[in-house]
């Protein structure tokens, strides 16, 4: 672009003009430029003749030959085989991430098959753990993140993404070909016979949400599906034209029009409505006529709105005639997720279990009524103890007690003859009863607030369905304003009533007393013996039980519950005849609402089932005489089940201004009368609705609907990716798969293919392995086999003196003489550490995990949370991958991975399981013998060979003078207090020695490189 200032004067024009006429000479050995369309990687790979063998023992497959013929041209001599033992750690830390067990490695050197090797491959290739390993590979490309932003509120990502995570993994252990994931990220939704199963694939498109700006997200989709997929910067094409590469600013535009339809949505999944706390995450297309608009310099504030663009690839590409745009029609299932059966399940399940609350409120309705009616008669003594007879429920949790108690969240311990709740977090960690507890009961626990973050709140609950779904009471020692506070909480959302709640004096690290009396809707607090609280309940039910923690930590010394005395008099309960005719007048409105609500559950029960068979027919795709009077049934049940709503409604409002009244709360009355204007005009429409001659057969669906067709485009794109005349694709991904077997990509800039990018080390190499991709049916596990059986991989990482002149030649290794060697990932060294302890959990799957934990607890690194605000500390230290962009993984080494695995909680705890482990099963005596088995096991173990001559001797003189040292603490220097570690040492001294030399072992060059 010309810069900015003054034109040319007349004088300078005429002057240039004069040298442009006389004709300007140029160098004589200049070339003209050549086109850019002729560039390599712009051609479609054809499959090159193999090379003739130079070197037949050598060369097993036609990659040995291409590699082979390099090393002859170069005049490098190629480095000789590596170990087994070394060979068969390389290939199980490359395909499955973890180092072979000992027994692995005893089998392998002992099979004498001489196809033994393609045989470990093979079974490496089966085990479910390569699935993980190459998955985290693939979300480096991908740029995996889970959902970030601030607080609560999701600006970038999605919050499901962990399912696309999983569906990586199972896509690589089911060996689904690479052609085909592309197609699923880039366009499942638009794919023939998409399920739940495969729409977790658009994650890929999900991941690139932002919360604040539609144009940010779509240029990030833009760059990375160009880098990821096709190894091309289209992202410097969006302010002018590519400098280097033949692609058009407009081109740039073209490539935004096939993702401008498309938004993500959430959609319910695995039996559970709430999408918040359980979905799936999917792209879809929204608005299918959304124009797509050139930004003049990439401004988005001045788009070109007079050339609307439509959607289509960069025109240099020879494979634009594939890029065929055709709207898709769409499943019911696709766009509809109430035509799911799952969800259909789920709904059903939802209502039953409404209507089944329902009931129960009821049956406990009428029985305060009935009560009521009984103390109108009989008023009860002014003192008696608050439980008569045997308790429900009794514990001095001096030992677990599953009988009793269901922990549902938290972390949950006992020390001490008290049971402790430590995991601090931002949502109630809840210990529950196995049993029901009395409708009229007295609840004493004595706990001990040990504080947060913020609230500091402990509490108890009780009518609770479930952890979402409770009434409760609790202490805060919030130091801004402590309190004692009743909480109902109803489908995951708690309200805190004015008066339910009174400031108190309460003080972290301090034993307190909770007890709460209960009898029909009356509550009673107490607080070290003191009446802090008394509050008329709102609807109850019969559920369990339950001690809580809310953002703190907390011991609980024992808890009595009982039936409440009903001799026991509540204060503000009644006490005379008079009173108790209010009470009574309560208990029957209370009675009235909760029959309303049971027959409005049924109503919406039936209107669900109704409605639900209507669809079946409709959505058949068979016309049906049927499909009128279901539709007709379904509008009449749904009308009906809004009137019987709308009567519920209205007599909880009837219900709410009488205890208002009562209880003079007048800002309750003033709301309760405003709703009321409202609930009469619903109840009124409601009523027309039922009673109307004329009946609308439509009724609402299940569930948000979506557009029933998509505008193909995105599909369109994937198919045309992974067309085999794509000249990208398939060596993008073979570069990808080399690099991260041999250390070092064909095409050093991984993500870059184009004119400025680097030319291939072996050129006819990578064409014959995309070709081979290709024809192999996009098959990467061939491709595994292929690449690892060959004698290039086989290579020793140690040149001997034969290759001194190779070293000479090529320093770098860049025509692989040798193998390289390579340090392992951050998620290999902390996975690998837990592996030969004996410690990781091989579960697969789920939900991501706090990356605080990740020291603590010993999932694989892969189910942690990953996100730039959310990331293991361990990990960042050793180079994981950045949430941004990570086609290729940095490396550095710096003192501070050294101190982390020396010092880290983890290395130190598993150092001591093993050392354990290991002394139980070698011997526990301090004798030569027993140190020397030690040793030769602990090499295997983590090293997977056994110690060499002066190792052995170095490292049993180092636990001789371990031991010695650490028998004498007197005379060693004291550290601080440091960090808590869970596994104290060894108490004998030459138990500890054992441990150090584990540690010793775990930082080993061995231990964290693949040779």
């Amino acid at each position: 672009m010309p810069p900015e200032g003054a034109a040319l004067s007349a004088r300078e024009i005429a002057t240039l003009a004069a040298w442009i006429g006389s004709g300007a000479k140029h160098p004589d050995n200049e070339l003209p430029e050549s086109d850019p369309t002729d560039h390599w990687a712009f051609r479609p790979p054809v499959r090159p003749a193999v090379p003739g063998p130079a070197d037949s023992t050598w060369i097993r497959n036609p990659i040995d030959a291409f590699v082979a013929t390099q090393h002859r041209q170069k005049g490098l001599v190629h480095s000789g085989p590596a170990s087994p033992a070394v060979l068969l750690r390389r290939a199980t830390l490359d395909l499955v991430g973890l180092p072979p067990t000992p027994a692995e490695l005893t089998a392998f050197l002992n099979d004498n098959r001489p196809d033994r090797w393609n045989h470990a491959i093979n079974r490496l290739l089966q085990n479910p753990r390569h699935g993980e390993r190459w998955g985290r590979h693939w979300m480096d490309v991908w740029r995996y993140s889970d959902w970030y932003g601030y607080q609560k509120q999701l600006r970038n990502s999605s919050r499901h993404i962990w399912r696309w995570r999983d569906w990586i993994v199972d896509s690589l252990n089911a060996d689904r070909p690479y052609d085909e994931m592309v197609q699923q990220m880039l366009a499942a939704d638009e794919l023939p016979g998409a399920t739940s199963e495969t729409l977790r694939a658009t994650g890929f498109l999900a991941r690139n949400y932002y919360l604040f700006n539609r144009n940010t997200w779509l240029d990030a989709t833009i760059e990375h599906t160009g880098k990821a997929f096709l190894g091309l910067t289209i992202n410097c094409a969006r302010c002018h034209d590519h400098m280097f590469d033949p692609v058009a600013q407009k081109d740039y535009y073209q490539f935004r029009a096939i993702f401008e339809p498309h938004q993500i949505r959430t959609d319910p999944i695995d039996g559970a409505m709430d999408t918040e706390k359980r979905g799936l995450s999917l792209a879809y297309d929204a608005k299918l006529d959304t124009p797509t608009y050139l930004f003049e310099r990439g401004n988005d504030k001045r788009p070109d709105k007079n050339h609307p663009l439509a959607a289509s690839v960069p025109e240099f590409l020879k494979v634009k005639q594939t890029f065929q745009v055709t709207p898709v029609q769409l499943p019911a299932t696709t766009y509809y997720p109430g035509a799911r059966t799952s969800v259909r399940r789920a709904l059903l399940s939802q209502a039953e279990a409404t209507v089944a609350l329902r009931q129960e409120e009821l049956a406990f309705a009428n029985k305060a009524v009935r009560s009521s009616t009984t103390r109108t008669k009989t008023p009860p003594p002014p003192t008696a103890a608050p439980i008569a007879g045997p308790p429900f429920l009794a514990d001095d949790f001096s030992a677990p007690r599953p009988q009793l108690w269901k922990m549902t969240t938290g972390k949950w311990t006992w020390k001490k003859s008290r049971l402790v709740q430590s995991q601090v977090a931002d949502t109630r960690q809840m210990c529950s009863t196995t049993k029901p507890h009395p409708a009229d009961f007295s609840v004493t626990l004595k706990l001990k607030i040990l504080g947060g973050k913020t609230y500091h709140s402990v509490g108890i609950g009780f009518d609770g369905v479930d952890s979402d779904n409770l009434l409760a009471v609790y202490l805060s020692a919030f130091p801004k304003g402590a309190k004692i506070q009743f909480t109902r909480v109803v489908n995951g959302k708690a309200t805190y009533p004015t008066d339910g709640q009174r400031r108190l004096e309460l003080q972290r690290n301090r034993d307190y007393e909770l007890r709460l009396d209960v009898r029909g809707q009356w509550l009673n607090a107490w607080v070290d013996g003191k009446r802090q609280l008394v509050f008329r309940l709102p609807s109850r039910r019969t559920g369990t039980l339950s001690i809580w923690t809310y953002d703190s930590a907390a011991e609980f010394d024992s808890i009595r519950v009982g039936g409440l005395n009903p001799k026991f008099v509540l204060a503000q309960s009644p006490t005379s005849p008079g009173t108790a005719v209010v009470d009574l007048q309560q208990a029957r409105l209370n009675q009235v609402t909760s029959a309303k609500r049971y027959e409005a559950a049924r109503a919406a029960l039936a209107s669900l089932q109704a409605r639900i068979a209507a669809d079946e027919v409709r959505l058949s795709g068979s016309p049906s005489d049927q499909s009128p009077a279901l539709s007709l049934k379904a509008a009449r049940l749904h009308r009906l089940s809004v009137l019987r709503k709308a009567e519920a409604d209205r007599a909880a409002n009837v219900a709410e201004q009488r205890r208002a009244t009562e209880t003079k709360d007048n800002k309750a009355l003033a709301k309760a009368r405003t709703q009321r204007k409202q609930l009469d005009k619903q109840l009124q429409q409601a009523q027309q609705a039922v009673t109307s001659k004329k009946m609308d057969p439509s009724y609402p669906p299940l569930t948000k609907t979506y557009p029933s067709t998509s505008t193909g485009r995105r599909l369109a794109l994937a198919r045309w990716i992974t067309d085999r005349r794509n000249p990208l694709a398939a060596r993008v991904c073979v570069n990808h798969i080399w690099m991260r077997h041999f250390g070092s990509p064909l095409v050093t800039s991984v993500f870059d293919f184009g004119n400025n990018g680097r030319r291939p080390v072996f050129p006819s190499l990578l064409d014959w392995l995309a070709v081979e991709l290709i024809e192999s049916g996009w098959d990467m596990k061939h491709l595994h086999r292929l690449m690892m059986t060959s004698s290039a991989y086989r290579m020793s990482s140690s040149p001997s003196l034969p290759q001194s002149e190779s070293r000479d030649r090529d320093p770098d290794n860049n025509y692989l003489w040798r193998m390289n060697s390579k340090r392992l990932e951050s998620e290999l060294i902390r996975d690998g550490v837990l592996w030969v302890c004996g410690s990781l959990d091989t579960r697969m799957g789920g939900p991501e995990l706090d990356a605080g934990t990740g020291l603590s607890t010993s999932r694989r690194s892969i189910y942690y949370r990953h996100a730039p605000e959310k990331m293991m500390t361990f990990l960042d230290i050793f180079d994981s991958a950045s949430t941004h962009e990570c086609y290729r993984r940095s490396e550095t080494v710096v003192p501070q991975q050294a101190l982390a695995l020396v010092n880290s909680r983890m290395a130190i705890e598993q150092s001591r399981h093993l050392a354990r482990r290991l002394d139980q099963a070698i011997g526990l005596e301090n004798t030569r013998a027993n140190n020397l088995r030690f040793l030769e096991t602990v090499f295997v173990k983590i090293l997977g060979r056994g110690p060499s001559e002066s190792e052995r001797t170095v490292c049993l003189e180092f636990l001789a003078g371990q031991a010695l040292l650490l028998g004498q603490p007197k005379k060693l220097t004291p550290f601080g207090k440091g960090q808590k570690i869970s596994v104290p040492p060894a108490a004998q001294p030459h138990l500890r020695a054992r441990e150090n030399l584990v540690l010793v072992l775990l930082n080993h060059n061995e231990f964290l490189t693949i040779r």
